[in-house]
């Protein structure tokens, strides 16, 4: 029986974070920081059941979290490092095919002094340095990316598309877009589009066949589709040649690797209107919410793919990573 048809909110959630499980969690903020650029946000050690049942870790579970802020308003990056339970490492078999979060892509204003500094880490191109459009004679500019492979081994496409740069400050690293691989596109699109409200866009202005060399996939025959949650993209890509192998029946959000996404808004209504939809579509939610300016809960699409809701107000930006870290001591900077 076809699924009931259902109407696209108005209201367009932001994309506002991408969650990693990492194995070693200094490593991966020194990686984000120093090598692309991103700036320490704080942290929190969190345990116990509020995280086990939120992200389906049995009876209980204890993680240290941190964030980091690249130039976008509302966008972070978000690290967990799990000790209970912990998390398997990532199969040296795993492809950017394979089903389930694939890759994320990262604009920066200077992709060769990014390469260098990734190189000096031990973080070399999986491909080509690919260069798309021209030098401007046709109204296009001439845009360079390649990929690597972050410590954690997710795949991070490399943009030389100049960042972000607000209120004076120098160019920041900017979260352009992420990639999920799915098994079917229209049940992807009804969860994304139709339920959650993003706001499609023309896929070939993201990533072109050719593209898919960045990654190793050379040649590889994809349908996709994209869309937009505010400042950042979700591209869901079907992978028909290779085939997308499926993740472990068994695969925890503690494993290392992408862990979700998060779309949210800045006032609670716009949350709850977005969850009961939400929930009316059939989709489930881990935990419920307590009334109150916050609120948060994590979601299981009907493949398997896990993606965070949240309300973060304004005033509670410096509780939950959406501000600068402050200086260790004077002298002592945790931010050039």
């Amino acid at each position: 029986m076809a699924p009931d048809p259902v109407v696209r909110p108005a209201s367009e959630p932001h994309l506002a974070q991408v969650a990693w499980a990492v194995r070693d969690l200094p490593r991966a903020c020194r990686f984000y920081t120093e090598v692309l650029g991103f700036r320490r946000a704080g942290g929190r050690l969190l345990w116990g059941p509020g995280l086990s049942v939120v992200q389906e870790l049995g009876d209980d579970a204890a993680a240290t979290l941190w964030w980091a802020l690249g130039g976008q308003e509302f966008v972070q990056l978000e690290f967990f490092h799990h000790t209970l339970p912990i998390g398997r490492e990532r199969p040296s078999t795993w492809r950017p095919c394979d089903l389930g979060w694939a890759r994320v892509a990262i604009g920066v204003a200077d992709l060769d002094a990014v390469l260098a500094r990734a190189a000096a880490a031990g973080h070399l191109p999986l491909g080509p340095v690919l260069t798309d459009g021209t030098d401007g004679t046709d109204g296009t500019d001439r845009v360079r990316r390649c990929a690597l492979r972050d410590p954690d081994g997710v795949v991070v496409e490399i943009i030389g598309d100049g960042g972000v740069t607000g209120n004076g400050d120098r160019p920041r690293p900017a979260v352009r877009s992420v990639t999920v691989s799915v098994a079917d596109l229209d049940r992807a699109r009804r969860f994304w589009v139709d339920t959650c409200g993003l706001t499609p866009l023309d896929p070939a202005a993201l990533h072109q066949p050719h593209h898919e060399a960045l990654w190793g996939l050379e040649g590889a025959h994809r349908e996709q589709f994209v869309a937009r949650g505010v400042d950042v993209a979700i591209e869901v890509v079907r992978y028909d040649d290779p085939v997308g192998a499926a993740p472990p029946a068994d695969q925890r959000l503690c494993d290392q690797g992408l862990l979700n996404v998060a779309l949210a808004f800045r006032d609670r209504d716009r949350f709850d209107t977005l969850l009961e939809r939400v929930l009316a579509a059939g989709y489930r939610a881990t935990v419920e919410c307590p009334p109150g300016p916050f609120a948060s809960t994590y979601l299981r699409d009907d493949q398997g793919c896990s993606v965070e809701i949240f309300a973060c107000p304004p005033d509670h930006d410096a509780l939950l990573g959406f501000t600068i870290e402050p200086g260790f001591a004077p002298g002592w900077p945790l931010d050039e």
